[in-house]
């Protein structure tokens, strides 16, 4: 924790630091400045947790004290928006003489004062144990700022394939919070990557977008990735292929008017999310270089589709139905020729990304065509085949600092 000391005597000063660092030692920061001037320019650059503040300052360096100075550096605190104020404000003087008019000022500004004398400072003690007591708080509801952020639609296959990566899973839980996350590690290189997996109650795209915003606002990935299965086009991808989403868009968006005839006409009218471009030009790199497919594909024990994996990286798109007859994806093609994948969530972690300002990056692998024929029966082997993927791809963008 990070404490602010505002006082312009060494002495006193060193007598409410030393035990404080014999007790907490390197838990707690304390910076420690002699006036006003520079209290509100420190408290401006960092967040302290306490800040405790002579009431009889100096206004900048050089001056003399001025009473109740300290009392009028918080009221400057207060109207400041480039400072955040501290959880707590805690009043010190050695003035006995003012002790009623000093109370009076502190407990106004929902503050607490205590008095500085040479024969006796439990006040002191007291803010040892408290400081304490607030390390341990934090202890407890921390929430760690990791690198990657992994999200899945799905319990099963999708989650399931994340939580059996090498990362040292644990299961996190946020107060107040019902989504079971779980937290991992693993080496990039020289360092090591921190990841929190989750899953969506629900498929479909608001669910999707919802999670996802949380875990970047309570977890500040610098990636928010989202791995799992789509439907693929045919003739285009193979079953277990794995797609990386550049762009996605909601084929459902647009307008339905009259047509020529009594039939109605659908208008498509998508916003497309592209991938950020350094991203797309590692996976592209990849495209090229079979030999991370080749290892994601020696990690799977199982019955494999016919053909060799192959990675793709073009445009997938998201929508609220499940598609599953012939010519489903037909109408979908017509508003972009070039797509390769179909699935119900991409679009919505894209933007949630984009929004949270996190790097997107949406990874999928074809378990059915989207047609008649449509099954389960590969659903395991695509998720196994996305979440591995990611796996091997991660050294990859933390070396290009990217997570």
């Amino acid at each position: 924790m990070r404490i602010i000391l505002v006082d312009d005597q060494v002495d006193k000063a060193s007598s409410i630091v030393s035990p404080l660092k014999a007790r907490h030692g390197n838990a707690v920061e304390i910076v420690h400045v002699s006036n006003a001037v520079d209290a509100r320019k420190r408290m401006r650059e960092h967040r302290f947790d306490i800040a405790l503040i002579d009431v009889n300052l100096p206004e900048s360096l050089g001056d003399p004290p001025s009473p109740d100075s300290g009392f009028d550096l918080l009221d400057m605190l207060k109207v400041d928006n480039k400072v955040t104020l501290p959880d707590e404000i805690v009043f010190v003087t050695a003035q006995e003489e003012l002790q009623h008019e000093a109370v009076a000022k502190a407990t106004s500004r929902g503050a607490s004062l205590h008095f500085h004398t040479a024969e006796g400072n439990g006040w002191i003690d007291i803010l040892v144990g408290r400081v304490g007591y607030i390390i341990d708080r934090g202890k407890r509801h921390r929430t760690p700022v990791v690198d990657v952020a992994i999200i899945t639609a799905l319990s099963t296959p999708e989650l399931d394939a994340v939580l059996k990566l090498n990362f040292g899973w644990v299961q996190h839980m946020v107060p107040g919070d019902p989504t079971h996350y779980y937290l991992g590690k693993t080496k990039a290189g020289s360092r090591e990557l921190n990841l929190v997996a989750a899953c969506a109650p629900r498929k479909g795209m608001p669910m999707s977008a919802a999670l996802s915003a949380k875990v970047a606002q309570i977890f500040k990935p610098k990636v928010l990735a989202m791995v799992g299965i789509c439907a693929g086009v045919r003739g285009k991808v193979n079953l277990g292929d794995i797609i990386v989403a550049d762009p996605t868009w909601d084929w459902g968006s647009g307008k339905h008017v009259q047509g020529t005839d009594p039939l109605p006409v659908f208008r498509a009218a998508p916003y497309q999310s592209a991938l950020r471009g350094d991203v797309a030009a590692i996976v592209q790199a990849e495209c090229r270089d079979a030999r991370l497919c080749a290892a994601v594909s020696a990690e799977w024990n199982g019955l494999v589709p016919a053909g060799r994996l192959a990675l793709h990286i073009g445009p997938m798109a998201s929508g609220a139905s499940v598609l599953a007859h012939d010519g489903a994806i037909a109408p979908i093609a017509e508003g972009h020729r070039e797509v390769i994948g179909v699935e119900m969530e991409a679009y919505a972690v894209m933007a949630a990304a984009e929004l949270c300002s996190a790097t997107p990056l949406v990874i999928k692998s074809v378990c059915d065509f989207a047609d008649s024929e449509k099954s389960d029966g590969w659903q395991a082997y695509a998720a196994f085949t996305s979440a591995t993927f990611l796996a091997e791809l991660l050294p990859k963008l933390a070396a290009a600092d990217i997570c």
